[in-house]
């Protein structure tokens, strides 16, 4: 009797052992599965926002710097989100370099895009949120420059995290596919246009007068 037992109790420890590794792979599963909803969420809401800017750039008449600030800012806040989601992924991507390694400066731009945008819109809206995109005219001309010169500090960090984007581009390398290095292209040309036009915001009221004194270049 006392042998079976023995006996009973070592065929038992296999069973115990199967069961734990069993309910960890449950929850690594359960992880996983939890991580992949995560990051698909997050992929279609902004998919969602890219859609609905789109419609808006397409109907002047629905386009308002409210609106386009709030997606924006809606867009900071997920794009951030999924960042740190992939971040490992990123990380791994980088070593290996090549296509791999262009993600995580890309997702870095992006971010520092996002926020660059996020900060200009939130200090222009106060003043400007109301001002339908489609209907400017001269008149309106006062308003708009009172309002850059009221968000020089904002534009100012803004300039700066646009920096940062262009110097994040820079640090991928080759060599790329001819579709990957189409979109490092086509982010190194945004992200440059971007600080152009942060930078012309910064010094337009100036140049128009409304610091006193019209300075032309």
């Amino acid at each position: 009797m006392t042998v079976r037992f023995e006996s009973d109790h070592v065929l038992k420890k296999p069973d115990s052992h199967q069961q734990v590794t069993r309910g960890v792979k449950i929850i690594l599963l359960l992880l996983v599965s939890i991580w992949i909803g995560s990051v698909g969420i997050l992929t279609r809401s902004l998919l969602n926002r890219a859609e609905r800017l789109q419609q808006m750039a397409a109907d002047p008449a629905r386009l308002n710097l409210a609106a386009v600030a709030d997606e924006v800012h809606g867009a900071r806040q997920e794009f951030t989100l999924l960042r740190g989601e992939l971040a490992p992924l990123l990380w791994l991507g980088e070593r290996l370099g090549g296509d791999l390694g262009a993600a995580g400066p890309l997702m870095d731009a992006g971010v520092e895009s996002l926020v660059a945008a996020d900060e200009s819109l939130s200090a222009l809206t106060p003043s400007l949120g109301d001002l339908g995109l489609s209907s400017l005219s001269m008149e309106q001309m006062p308003q708009i420059l009172d309002a850059l010169a009221s968000a020089r500090p904002a534009l100012a960090r803004a300039q700066i995290h646009l920096d940062a984007a262009a110097a994040a581009l820079a640090r991928i390398q080759g060599p790329l596919s001819p579709r990957v290095e189409g979109w490092v292209s086509k982010a190194s040309q945004l992200v440059q246009l971007a600080r152009y036009g942060i930078g012309g915001a910064q010094i337009a009221p100036g140049l128009l007068g409304q610091d006193g004194s019209r300075t032309y270049l």
